[in-house]
């Protein structure tokens, strides 16, 4: 390889890297944006499957909801870490567990997703 070819390549190469490195960090939320609606579709497609044991009532429809209000609210800045999303994720499991979601279960569940995302910086 000539040596102006190589530096031509290693040039090319930066400017390359340099532009995905820009877009990774200053235009990703055109990736999350899509991702999170193409996730969220997908997990609550598989809602009715999963939860299909619990009751039809006001408050499967309501947690539902606002589960699906909380998703589409998240923002790339201020993602809940894993921590706070499992302790979401085993509160609603808990609250399915005896086939009926109690109006004192969402009222729970509504206060930590309210909670989160006020933690969470805006």
């Amino acid at each position: 390889m000539k040596p102006g070819c190589f530096l031509k390549s290693v040039i090319v190469l930066t400017i390359i890297v340099a532009a995905i490195m820009y877009i990774i960090q200053h235009k990703s939320e055109l990736f999350f944006h899509q991702s999170k609606k193409v996730l969220s579709e997908l997990y609550f497609e598989d809602w009715d499957k999963e939860f299909k044991y619990v009751k039809n009532t006001p408050e499967k429809s309501e947690l539902k909801n606002s589960l699906r209000n909380f998703i589409d609210s998240l923002e790339i800045k201020n993602i809940p870490d894993k921590k706070e999303i499992d302790r979401i994720v085993n509160m609603v499991k808990a609250a399915a567990l005896d086939s009926i979601i109690s109006s004192a279960e969402l009222k729970e569940i509504s206060k930590n997703l309210k909670q989160l995302k006020n933690e969470r910086p805006e």
